[in-house]
């Protein structure tokens, strides 16, 4: 088929402006610009809190939305935006469901031998739903887990390794279950905190390049991939669905683009 020049001209517009390339680094971008400003208003609400250490927050206007809210009614502005926090506030959460402060003091109050039993206690639970794939189940105890390193105080450096391997885990383990639940933008919260702890962490890249996988950042899922091991079975699976992913999708786009030239 003889093509003319204006329909020519008009092949390299589509491909110059509409390539697979160009389209997802727009999907990328705003993905970011909605995960940045959801970050910016979990921060402004907490800048409103006492913030001269993570364990002063007042708790009373949660207590007090908590025991008086009517869930009959249309909430308020600021009702919603108590709401933003408790849910992002894994301790405020647990309030919410108890309705009992005194857990805070209670957990304060233990001795760190106390705590770690505790930790390893709830991220063996978790395990055990984990591997029974009862991911609501295993998340939950991994949760009860993290609470307590908010009021964990490493002393000397056998509990401040012990500390953050148990942090690096609890957060690996629950990326997982995000992952495997759907949540693609918690999974990948969890595993940036074990990064954190542990900027070398293999499966916490794994998880972040997979959550990129699923979202079709090619890019990004690439690059993470480089950071592996590259002689991992995984890794290289993963390495493989990528290349296939990408294919497809450029023999997708080659068809739009033929089928729109036919017209």
């Amino acid at each position: 088929m003889k093509v003319n020049k204006e329909s020519q001209e008009f092949a390299d517009l589509v491909l110059k402006y509409y390539s697979p390339k160009i389209l997802l680094k727009q999907k990328k971008q705003k993905e970011e610009q909605q995960q940045q400003q959801t970050q910016e208003e979990i921060s402004q609400s907490f800048d409103k809190v006492d913030s001269k250490t993570k364990y002063s927050i007042d708790y009373q206007k949660f207590q007090n939305y908590i025991e008086n809210s009517d869930k009959t009614k249309p909430k308020t502005a600021e009702e919603i935006e108590i709401e933003k926090i408790i849910q992002s506030n894994p301790y405020l959460s647990q309030i919410a469901c108890t309705h009992d402060r005194r857990k805070e003091r209670e957990i304060y109050e233990k001795t760190n031998k106390e705590k770690f039993e505790n930790i390893e206690y709830f991220k063996q639970e978790g395990n055990v739903g984990f591997k029974n794939k009862e991911y609501d189940k295993a998340a939950y105890f991994y949760q009860k887990a993290l609470v307590y390193f908010d009021y964990t105080f490493p002393e000397g450096d056998q509990e401040e390794s012990k500390y953050n391997l148990l942090l690096e885990q609890c957060n690996n383990n629950m990326a997982q279950c995000k992952l495997l639940q759907g949540s693609l933008d918690e999974a990948w919260n969890y595993s940036h905190q074990a990064l954190k702890v542990n900027p070398k962490s293999e499966k916490a890249i794994f998880r972040q390049a997979k959550i990129s996988y699923q979202k079709d950042d090619f890019e990004q899922c690439e690059a993470l991939i480089k950071k592996l091991n590259q002689d991992l079975e995984e890794t290289k699976e993963l390495k493989l669905n990528l290349q296939n992913r990408i294919k497809q999708y450029n023999q997708r786009n080659e068809q739009v683009y033929k089928k729109m030239l036919s017209e």
